[in-house]
């Protein structure tokens, strides 16, 4: 989510097998968002991610957990040493708890609804 509020929520078909952790936790849910989502390919949810930070001269992406890092450094590669033109893009690993969540009908391992839980822990304690 941005500062000016708008979101982006990037769902894919998940890999055959998943591991065990996601079939349990995140497959369940992955459409469960207030919102319809669409399918995205990798090369356009890149590209989208690129148009959607593109207005920011330094983006920063703050998570709670270390593979969401790794998620998204690994979406924005869109070729052997090639990336979307993200400048000056930082991030920071802010581990919290965020549920339960103050957000009504917050669903626990959805990325957004995750996203949004963390963003409203961060402003509940005054970051």
């Amino acid at each position: 989510m941005r500062e000016d509020g708008e979101s982006v929520y990037y769902a894919f078909d998940p890999p055959d097998p998943a591991d065990p952790w996601t079939a349990e936790h995140v497959l369940p849910i992955l459409w469960s968002c207030p919102f319809e989502p669409r399918r995205w390919t990798r090369l356009e949810a890149a590209e989208d991610i690129g148009a959607f930070l593109a207005g920011d001269e330094a983006p920063h992406v703050v998570a709670d957990w270390p593979e969401d890092i790794a998620l998204f450094c690994r979406l924005i590669v869109i070729g052997p040493g090639r990336m979307v033109k993200i400048p000056g893009l930082s991030f920071s690993i802010i581990h919290l708890e965020t549920y339960p969540s103050s957000l009504p009908d917050a669903v626990e391992h959805n990325a957004w609804w995750d996203a949004m839980a963390l963003k409203r822990r961060l402003e509940e304690l005054g970051r």
